[in-house]
Formats: structure tokens, C-alpha cells, sequence
């Protein structure tokens, strides 16, 4: 009962009654800042895919490149040369890895949670 009532307090906090601007954003309510043609593309749109894998692979090749350099080389004044030329060498290869690998994870991912196969 009591993890009952917590799952329910949870949704209601991102419903907007307890963290109302919280919920602007995790809801994808973003009408005003996005074109309508791009509201309306699907998840599984070639379009989505390509802007999603690409904020995700940039996002996350900008911080590997970033540890790895300052692993490397060390922290100095021209730290932040080195780890752009490091992550303009990374980035497509990680955006092109997200985009080949991406729908074997999401299949993998709903084999192991059991989850609906078309989502």
C-alpha cells in the first residue's frame, strides 16, 4: 500500500500539481518553440531519429572525449583545443554508432523489461 501511494505521489509531482514548471518539460508540452510539422513527426519518424540520435550522441561524445583528454594529456591552458579537436573526431562516429545500434537497443530493451514491441 504504502508503494502505492509513493508511485501515485510520483506521477502527480510530474503532472504538474507539485513541480508545475517541472512538468512543462518532462510533459514535451513545447508548443511555440518547435514548428508544428516537427510536433506532429513520430517517434519512429527518420527525422526524430536523426535529431534525437544526434543530441544524444553529441551530448554524450562531448563528455567521453572530454574525460578521456583530460586523462591523456591532463589539465592545462589548452585543454579545451585538444578536447574539440577530440570530440569533432568523435562525434559522428558515436552519431552514426547511435543510429545503427539504436533499434537492436530498443529491441533488447523491450525484451528484458517485456515491454510492448512496437514502441
Amino acid at each position: 500500500m504504502r508503494l502505492a501511494l509513493a508511485k501515485a505521489n510520483v506521477r502527480h509531482a510530474w503532472n504538474g500539481r507539485l513541480f508545475p514548471r517541472a512538468a512543462f518539460f518532462i510533459s514535451g508540452d513545447w508548443r511555440g518553440f518547435v514548428s508544428n510539422e516537427a510536433m506532429t513527426s513520430k517517434p519512429n519518424s527518420l527525422i526524430w531519429r536523426l535529431i534525437h540520435t544526434g543530441i544524444l550522441s553529441g551530448g554524450m561524445s562531448a563528455l567521453v572525449a572530454l574525460i578521456v583528454t583530460m586523462v591523456n594529456t591532463g589539465i592545462d591552458g589548452e585543454l579545451g583545443g585538444r578536447w574539440f579537436v577530440a570530440w569533432c573526431l568523435a562525434y559522428p562516429v558515436a552519431w552514426f554508432a547511435a543510429l545503427i545500434w539504436g533499434p537492436s537497443a530498443r529491441k533488447l530493451t523491450n525484451w528484458l523489461t517485456r515491454t510492448d514491441r512496437n514502441s
